[in-house]
């Protein structure tokens, strides 16, 4: 059969890391699976439960390792891992281990490498290893999926997201909100801190071309916001965005021209 490289990154996943691994075990009777994963230092049990399921599920390879690293630079390090190791022909993508993944997923995937049509790109940065060499991850916190696929079309590649009338066919069990999640990371001021670096790193990562238009992404409007997304969006020009077009990336990415 041929293998299937799966990669992302954990953190305090304990609670899902079960129910995301075993989602997708439908996939073996098709495939073997190998999965790159980045934990960053979980202090539930989310690290042990991997370590000690690396020989469970049949048709499942682990490769698992503990690095402090953001979400972007934790992907580019379980990425790396696989293009050393895997054939150019064989398929990569990335998921995230808080979600849960439905039938409407494995089928995706399964018609996806049987297409003749290889030059694309599907959810999750679904492609041929080859395609990868060369497009890394950013190391960012937020919009680093988004810059990543830019990068894809402006190498040429067709950005092959949802198919009309389907849908990801994905259950996220977690939190919904922002505030939710990121109260997982940090907590008193390193929380806010971590909000103001997250808003540089979307700027960045998107790369809105002017500042109402970063700011128009704030679901949330104040004057005390309006501040702090002025101060992230100079910040983020300083330290260089990531552009491929006169569109923001989302734009381009997903754009038909």
């Amino acid at each position: 059969m041929k293998t299937l490289y799966i990669y992302g990154t954990v953190y305090m996943n304990g609670k899902t890391i079960q129910k995301s691994i075993e989602s997708l075990l439908p996939l073996t009777k098709k495939f073997n699976l190998y999965l790159s994963i980045i934990d960053n230092f979980s202090t539930d049990n989310t690290y042990e439960w991997l370590m000690s399921s690396s020989n469970k599920y049949k048709n499942v390879t682990f490769y698992v390792k503990q690095i402090k690293c953001n979400r972007g630079k934790g992907r580019e390090i379980a990425l790396n891992h696989i293009l050393n190791i895997a054939k150019p022909n064989d398929f990569t993508f990335y998921i995230d281990f808080d979600t849960i993944y439905t039938r409407k997923i494995h089928k995706y995937i399964i018609n996806f490498v049987n297409e003749r049509d290889k030059n694309k790109i599907g959810i999750g940065h679904l492609s041929l290893i080859k395609y990868n060499y060369g497009i890394n991850w950013k190391n960012l916190n937020y919009g680093e999926d988004i810059e990543r696929g830019a990068h894809f079309k402006y190498k040429g590649y067709k950005i092959y997201i949802t198919p009309p009338g389907n849908s990801f066919g994905i259950n996220q069990d977690r939190g919904n909100s922002l505030k939710e999640r990121e109260r997982v990371y940090a907590k008193g001021l390193k929380y806010y801190i971590r909000l103001f670096s997250n808003a540089i790193d979307t700027e960045r990562g998107f790369a809105f071309k002017n500042f109402p238009e970063f700011y128009k992404s704030s679901k949330i409007k104040s004057k005390f916001r309006l501040l702090v997304f002025y101060f992230a969006y100079l910040v983020a020009r300083t330290l260089g965005i990531y552009s491929y077009s006169d569109k923001d990336n989302y734009s381009y990415a997903f754009s038909d021209k």
